[in-house]
């Protein structure tokens, strides 16, 4: 009899158990009022919102910043054709032209060469090169709201946190290695425009700009202003015209205006990429969106111009080379002709606004 009394007890046991837990899963149950399903609903819409918020702001970040840069399959056709006609017209130009060693192992260490994204850049300064500094700083994952006030402030410059993020390794055949797995391009921008936006950025005003007034300014000043009558004998800056003499009689390059030929050895790289100033808007959304950038980068419009004289524009350029003798911008040519050639520069609309040209024509366009 012990045995099936044994028996029961432990059942009853197992029954009170489950019971328990029964009743504390009712207890633990959630309580909705009115409508079952609506309540249902709201919380489930609660916790898809809480849980998803930061990857929804994202996607939509990105999609933001994708249609900021794409571009309609007709319009990357042309602009294909456009830069591949550049890059045909610089392959022919080059043809006949032999470039020594030295001057390309230069001109290598300079790039700023991005593996992970697979681009590499030659820096050619008051031809976009902010706007570009700012993007190899974004890819380099160091763009942040600290930094850019340090920039702000001028406590920091952008080409010095790219120089450190994209330290190069001494070793030209090292960096040609790397360079070569990437696509490299370049920014050029009408010579006589880049020496005037270099002008009025570096040595129109001293303040400000005392390191390039005591490296060039005081030299030019004195060297090449004759005429004490003249109405700017009283101004210490040097004069456009008295710059453009110094540039063409001393060839003393400064890296806001080297020639591209120098600079960036075109003859001796090859740059899949010609980008040009005067298209920038069309040739960098078209770059952004063929290398598969254009979800890392910001827009292009929210790059504010750094000059603090203001944008280059067609009204400012008249402004300048009206009072320019064309015999100087000729001299200018001579010193800038490779880069006339190489990229399909004319001097003509700037020679016909010019002093001492008999056919000028006051405008500019």
């Amino acid at each position: 009899m012990e045995l099936p009394s044994k028996k029961c007890s432990r059942l009853w046991r197992l029954v009170l158990i489950f019971t328990l837990l029964f009743l504390l899963a009712i207890l633990q149950r959630p309580r909705y009022t009115g409508n079952r399903s609506q309540n249902l609903q709201q919380s489930n819409n609660f916790v898809t919102t809480t849980s998803l918020l930061n990857y929804t702001d994202m996607k939509t970040n990105r999609k933001t910043l994708s249609s900021a840069y794409s571009t309609s399959a007709e319009e990357l056709i042309n602009v294909r054709v456009e830069l591949e006609s550049r890059k045909k017209l610089l392959e022919n130009v080059c043809a006949n032209i032999q470039d020594d060693t030295g001057s390309i192992e230069k001109a290598i260490s300079k790039m700023i060469i991005n593996e992970n994204h697979g681009i590499s850049w030659c820096p050619i300064y008051k031809a976009a090169s902010s706007t570009w500094m700012k993007h190899f700083v974004t890819l380099a994952g160091l763009l942040s709201g600290t930094i850019m006030d340090l920039i702000r402030e001028n406590s920091m410059q952008m080409n010095s946190i790219v120089r450190q993020a994209y330290i190069t390794n001494t070793n030209s055949k090292t960096i040609l290695k790397k360079m070569n797995k990437t696509k490299k391009f370049l920014i050029v921008r009408h010579p006589f425009e880049r020496l005037l936006s270099a002008y009025r950025d570096k040595l129109e005003y001293m303040e400000g700009r005392e390191y390039y007034y005591e490296r060039f300014g005081y030299h030019i000043r004195q060297s090449y202003r004759k005429d004490k009558r003249d109405d700017s004998w009283g101004k210490q800056e040097p004069t456009f015209e008295e710059f453009l003499q110094f540039v063409a009689e001393e060839r003393q390059f400064d890296e806001h205006w080297m020639p591209y030929y120098n600079a960036c050895r075109p003859c001796g790289i090859n740059y899949e990429y010609i980008l040009k100033f005067e298209t920038l808007q069309r040739d960098q959304n078209f770059f952004i969106q063929e290398n598969g950038l254009a979800n890392w980068l910001s827009t292009v419009e929210n790059v504010e111009n750094t000059n603090p004289r203001g944008p280059t524009t067609s009204v400012i350029v008249k402004k300048y080379f009206k009072n320019i003798h064309k015999s100087v911008l000729e001299n200018i040519y001579k010193i800038y002709e490779m880069d006339f050639k190489l990229f399909s520069y004319s001097p003509e609309k700037y020679y016909m606004i010019s002093i001492g040209d008999i056919h000028k024509n006051e405008s500019i366009s």
